[in-house]
């Protein structure tokens, strides 16, 4: 439903004879909390965010959006002329997938993850099992970060468990992707580079014959050649294409 005081999308509990408390109700509890005017409420613990789906924050200003298995924070809506970029995530995977199997998921043991395609692309490697604890994510105005925070089963903030501040996401298990990368990258250029000295001999060769007689340049050498000099041009390519590829790029098996 639309609260009409408050402008808001808000869901209630019960039906429309009788909507019942408004669930949620307990984010305002927080940001009225004068010990917390420094945050900024966006997600509580168990909250996904599909592909190109954004929510807002408590108080309104600040939209937390997850685009193409990255995730973006701004001060006002993304791409409007008065936007501004305060933080995404960096050194995360690139997903060459359909960007539509990527999704954010703060978890409920306070882990801050971007998944793709069944891998995680991103994480805040935050997870915690000790305790009964809730989590939510805010933005630190004074300090300007991110950060997840424990919590009481009515949202009041006990810990700071994690903050974008000097953060850079380290792989627990990055194995297989990098053996993947590894695998690509050599076979891709030992057959290119047995491609390009085999064209190049065949190029030799003929125009080697071509220089010493030039009658004796038959329709098939003149096709061996077109096709020799293309395989060459290609097989040169290829041999540094591989180089290009970011390190702990995700999904190039």
């Amino acid at each position: 439903a639309w609260n009409i005081s408050s402008e808001s999308l808000v869901i209630h509990e019960g039906n429309i004879d009788s909507p019942g408390k408004e669930i949620g109700s307990r984010k305002n509890e927080i940001i009225n909390n004068t010990s917390v005017d420094d945050i900024m409420f966006l997600i509580p613990g168990g909250t996904f965010l599909r592909q190109g789906f954004m929510v807002e924050s408590k108080p309104p200003g600040l939209f937390l959006w997850h685009n193409k298995g990255e995730v973006y924070l701004y001060r006002g809506m993304p791409y409007e002329p008065n936007s501004d970029l305060l933080w995404k995530t960096e050194d995360a995977y690139t997903y060459n997938g359909d960007s539509i199997f990527t999704f954010t998921h703060l978890i409920g043991d306070g882990n801050f993850v971007i998944f793709g395609g069944g891998g995680v692309l991103w994480s805040s490697a935050s997870s915690r099992s000790e305790g009964s604890y809730h989590y939510f994510l805010a933005w630190v105005m004074s300090e300007k970060k991110l950060a997840i925070f424990s919590s009481t089963e009515d949202y009041d903030p006990i810990e700071e468990i994690w903050s974008s501040h000097n953060f850079r996401w380290e792989p627990m298990n990055p194995g297989v992707e990098r053996w993947g990368q590894i695998t690509v990258s050599v076979l891709t250029r030992f057959t290119s580079a047995c491609s390009m000295i085999c064209s190049g001999l065949i190029i030799g060769i003929i125009l080697s014959r071509w220089l010493k007689n030039r009658k004796t340049f038959s329709t098939r050498d003149r096709l061996l050649f077109g096709m020799s000099s293309l395989d060459f041009l290609a097989s040169t390519a290829n041999i540094f294409d591989v180089a290009a590829i970011p390190a702990d790029t995700y999904g190039i098996m």
